[in-house]
């Protein structure tokens, strides 16, 4: 009982000192070359790891019998057992007897990602039955490579995404590591590349390193999204304005506390700003909830803007509605100048004349007066009426509309039911008053283009009398598909 409490005492040593990350005192490891697999001895049962290990993997020797007696586990004579066992390069712990059949390591820290270890046992060590090495005994394992992730302009591609706007002739690039690495090794290995070969060496310096959560168990420190450091490349010259490059990280960057270099290339990709331009859009917001049915109006540029340099920038032509704000620079859409679609009228044609001194991020300004012209659309379809449950005392002339815009075909459908007092109890739903919504008749509207219609339903005549509840439904075209 006393070799397995000391066991379990050890095992939670191991794991509470691998929730430490490197301290920055640790220095860099030495190299260590590769070996095969050794041939064990049947008096040792297993080593691990061996291979690829991960940084919580536990450094054990099991063997197949005692190699020290029970009563010695905590005496000074297993330090002459211990001195067969050596580790390298020399990471920051020490080797202790958690049995009498198990060697293992506790270190003080996990194990470094992009590091090679070598476990030597040495000639001499031997068991209490009087097994014993010749010759040392040596294999080695690897922890998980070191390599970066979230290269710029790698992300996910999607058609609602804005394109990522452009950087500044000496940008700041952050790119991420799954572990420190060694920034004058990162800036040596960096280049920014251009489209005729052009290419402009790198500066590195580290942005932000993890810092543990409160709460998190030993596996989230190391996962590379909780456990990220992150470093700011920049190239040493100005880059080429309004150019594309490619930043590429080449193979070889040292680890800050492992000895094995990245094995892989890494690349993303930059786009410096050029001049200031209005540039063509199809919508400010597509695929929202527009006031236009080809979308609603903007005025687009090719770099994010200064909004404090378009207040009073734009003049419309026609006047339109005397609305505010009439324009603005969204957070969403810095790139471009949003007009207010309620100012404006549908199957309509504006000229926006944009001042020259409209300004973008980097100082510069558009030079001259430019005019845009915009064409609006049809209204958008859309449709509203009530919902929810409402009561109202019997006899007040209460008005119930359903108002619509565009409709596709000029159609709707809609139901009534006068709802009995048991299908009030409990929480009342219409949809279990009315019969199934493909049964509901259909409905003709008298509507002119980009007119409202609105839809006045007599409600007494529905409900046969001055008083009761009635459910009511109404479907459209612009109705998402309903299974009820």
């Amino acid at each position: 009982m006393r070799s397995l409490a000391l066991l379990v005492a050890a095992i939670a040593a191991i794991a509470a000192a691998s929730c430490g990350a490197p301290g920055t005192n640790v220095p860099k490891l030495a190299a260590v070359e590769a070996l095969p697999n050794p041939s064990l001895p049947p008096w040792i049962a297993s080593i691990s790891p061996t291979g690829n290990a991960d940084t919580l993997a536990q450094i054990r020797v099991i063997f197949a019998k005692p190699v020290t007696p029970v009563q010695a586990l905590s005496g000074e004579g297993t330090q002459s057992l211990l001195s067969h066992v050596r580790i390298e390069p020399a990471l920051q712990g020490h080797f202790t007897l958690l049995t009498p059949r198990m060697i293992g390591f506790v270190p003080d820290q996990a194990l470094p990602v992009g590091t090679r270890v070598r476990i030597t046992l040495t000639a001499g060590l031997r068991d209490l039955a009087g097994d014993a090495l010749e010759n040392d005994l040596a294999w080695t394992f690897e922890t998980a490579p070191l390599q970066f992730v979230d290269m710029p302009g790698t992300g996910e591609s999607s058609d609602e995404q804005p394109t990522p706007l452009p950087v500044r002739l000496q940008p700041k690039v952050r790119v991420r590591a799954n572990a420190a690495v060694d920034t004058d090794s990162l800036a040596n290995h960096a280049l920014f590349v251009a489209g005729n070969n052009e290419t402009v060496s790198a500066r590195a310096e580290l942005q932000a390193q993890p810092t543990p959560f409160p709460g998190t168990g030993a596996e989230a420190l190391f996962d590379p999204q909780l456990n990220a450091w992150d470093y700011n490349i920049s190239p040493a010259s100005e880059l080429r304005r309004g150019t594309t490059y490619k930043l590429v990280i080449l193979k070889g960057v040292a680890p800050r506390y492992g000895n094995l270099p990245t094995t892989k290339d890494a690349s993303g990709f930059v786009r410096t700003y050029d001049a200031l331009a209005i540039v063509p859009t199809p919508s400010a917001s597509p695929g929202e909830q527009n006031r236009f049915a080809a979308g609603d109006p903007v005025i687009a540029f090719s770099n994010a803007l200064d909004p404090a340099s378009v207040a009073n920038a734009v003049t419309i032509s026609p006047a339109p509605a005397a609305v505010k704000p009439l324009i603005m620079v969204p957070d969403w859409r810095s790139d471009g100048i949003v007009i207010n679609p309620y100012a404006l009228d549908p199957d309509a044609t504006y000229t926006a004349t944009v001042a020259g001194s409209v300004k973008d991020i980097y100082g510069q300004t558009l030079g001259q007066d430019q005019r845009v012209t915009i064409r609006t659309s049809d209204f958008a379809p859309g449709a509203w009426a009530p919902s929810g449950t409402n009561v109202f005392p019997a006899g007040m002339p209460i008005a119930l509309n359903f108002y619509a815009t565009n409709l596709p075909g000029n159609t709707y459908q809609s139901a009534y039911a006068r709802m009995t007092p048991v299908q009030l109890l409990g929480s009342p739903r219409a949809l279990d008053a009315l019969p199934p919504y493909r049964s509901w008749p259909s409905q003709r509207l008298n509507a002119k283009r980009n007119a409202q219609s609105a839809v006045s339903v007599p409600i007494q005549k529905q409900l046969g009398g001055g008083f009761g509840a009635l459910a009511y439904g109404f479907r459209t075209g612009l109705d998402a598909p309903n299974t009820d």
